[in-house]
């Protein structure tokens, strides 16, 4: 008797052991994360170029997060995606065919080299500005030295769910014909 008891006391608390029997869902591991250690770091994106190149012997790469560009193969740009993540260069992953995806209301940032003393700057243009529109743009980070290069920061904000590119041109405004010495185009989604 006394053996049923404790058979059926064991029984009811591993039956009410939330480690063993939770009801709630797992949840799915974040995309890019392909050694499901709860990180996207610098070690996925090693990870990943090393299953780009045959060297994953021991089948660490969790291949249903890999392809963080959804193009259907796992390779190398999927590899530093998760690095310009993890360094924070792109908000989210997966990128697909986006440089941002973001939500209404949240920012992005582009910076990019320039010389002021040279009269070049960077210009830009939205495709759509009922989807994004620019918050800021400042030039900073300038060297001491005459002549030393220095950051333009934009920072653009999604304002209605949809798709816009943003071009951005080098060049000196002055210039007639304007030549254009640099460009960037960078294609971004809002979600609602």
């Amino acid at each position: 008797m006394k053996k049923i008891m404790l058979l059926s006391l064991f029984l009811i608390l591993l039956g009410s052991s939330p480690l063993l029997f939770s009801q709630e869902p797992i949840p799915p591991v974040q995309p890019g994360d392909v050694n499901e250690d709860n990180l996207v770091d610098i070690v996925d994106a090693l990870l990943v170029s090393q299953h780009y190149v045959g060297l994953d012997p021991r089948g660490l790469v969790n291949t249903s997060v890999a392809d963080v560009d959804n193009n259907g193969e796992i390779d190398i740009v999927d590899a530093l995606l998760i690095a310009r993540f993890y360094v924070g260069l792109i908000p989210r992953l997966p990128v697909g065919d986006y440089d941002f995806i973001i939500g209404i209301d949240e920012v992005f940032t582009i910076t990019l080299s320039t010389n002021p003393s040279t009269g070049y700057g960077w210009f830009y243009t939205i495709s759509d500005p009922n989807v994004v529109v620019l918050d800021s743009d400042a030039v900073t980070n300038c060297g001491s030295a005459p002549g030393s290069p220095c950051e333009h920061t934009f920072v653009f904000r999604g304002v209605g769910a949809g798709e816009a590119r943003i071009d951005l041109e080098y060049y000196r405004e002055f210039d007639d014909p304007i030549v254009v010495a640099g460009a960037r185009t960078f294609a971004v989604r809002v979600t609602m």
